[in-house]
């Protein structure tokens, strides 16, 4: 079983985490090292300075590029796999998962006995609600089919 939650390469998922990461942390720290190497120019503080500021850029770049190629929550083989912005990816074993709460937008459960929170307001209601369906499911033990989910059980 193989279900994916969230769009891929979806501009929305990513317009929050760009803002914060490029306009409120690489931006300034770039400017504050160019202020600092026009203060002093030499070959030794351009090098610096450079190393600096490609790491600066980088990594942000970087973990906007892993919410726009990354679905979600991806559910394969007993594993969930959640990718959510500024936490990076985080996989949980659905055997390990007990007491699935859903509460307004996201998801409580515990995982080894940790609890557990999954801020779910980039998906769908119906999304989150097969979220919680084969979360549940995996506790009890039972293997569900995308036809089954979702729909009446008169």
């Amino acid at each position: 079983m193989h279900e994916s939650f969230g769009k891929t390469q979806s501009w929305r998922r990513i317009l929050l985490p760009a803002i914060v990461l490029i306009g409120l942390f690489s931006l300034p720290a770039t400017a504050w090292f160019l202020f600092l190497l026009l203060e002093r120019f030499s070959t030794e503080n351009l090098v610096i300075i450079v190393i600096m500021i490609s790491f600066v850029v980088y990594f942000p770049v970087r973990h906007i590029c892993d919410l726009y190629t990354f679905p979600m929550v991806e559910i394969d083989h007993g594993v969930m796999v959640v990718t959510e912005p500024f936490q990076g990816r985080q996989v949980y074993a659905l055997k390990k998962i007990t007491k699935v709460k859903a509460f307004l937008k996201s998801v409580f459960f515990l995982h080894n006995g940790f609890p557990v929170v999954i801020n779910l307001h980039g998906l769908q209601e119906e999304e989150r609600k097969d979220i919680v369906t084969i979360m549940v499911a995996a506790i009890s033990g039972t293997e569900l089919h995308h036809a089954n989910r979702g729909g009446s059980t008169k």
